[in-house]
């Protein structure tokens, strides 16, 4: 074999070298890109999960405290019916017209508690109020666990795009499959953001 001949061989297998790394950069240029772009749906994905957080807790919060204000709104009511029965059966004295107008009020004191008590197709009885605020508790509970499914993901693509561009910079190619490995584990998050598979 002559020197020009083993030159050019030489020559040729650098330039299919460098073609070769040049290709192997552009495709984990490309993959950094694809992680950039499920990085902002994670992030999206994140905010609104938070939002949906603080959404649910105040109207679970606000229906709490509604329920409690019915309670106790019931309680009074029932007080006051109580007072009225006991001034029935121990005022012997009452004509005839006042026992007939506490007997009214009474009777309405008694509606007004079985119409805050009751569940039947009213939304503002106590149970109904108490079942729409355990329903926000779970919608919060929920919203809670993806948000941090989508926070995990994030910090995961984070990762890999940092090492992914540092593989790039210094050509180390012993970093693709940590990048490749973070890679998948945040994909599966980010899902399972989406989905909420696993409570994590």
């Amino acid at each position: 074999m002559s020197g020009d001949t083993a030159a050019e061989a030489i020559l040729k297998s650098a330039e299919l070298k460098a073609s070769a790394d040049e290709t192997d950069q552009r495709r984990m240029a490309l993959a950094i890109a694809v992680l950039a772009l499920l990085l902002a749906l994670a992030s999206l994905g994140g905010d609104n999960a938070s939002r949906e957080t603080v959404n649910a807790n105040i109207l679970t919060s606000d229906y709490w405290v509604y329920s409690h204000t019915q309670g106790l709104q019931a309680a009074s009511l029932r007080l006051a019916r109580d007072n009225l029965v006991f001034q029935l059966q121990f005022d012997t004295e009452l004509p005839p017209e006042m026992r007939a107008e506490l007997h009214r009020r009474s009777d309405g004191y008694g509606a007004a508690i079985a119409r805050l008590e009751s569940q039947r197709g009213n939304p503002g009885s106590i149970p109904a109020i108490i079942a729409q605020a355990q329903a926000f508790e779970m919608q919060r509970d929920r919203a809670q666990l993806r948000e941090s499914s989508f926070d995990y993901a994030q910090g995961l693509l984070q990762i890999a795009i940092i090492l992914g561009s540092v593989s790039i910079a210094s050509n180390a190619r012993s970093l693709r499959p940590i990048v490749a490995v973070l890679s998948v584990v945040a994909l599966v998050l980010l899902l399972n953001g989406v989905f909420l598979v696993w409570r994590i």
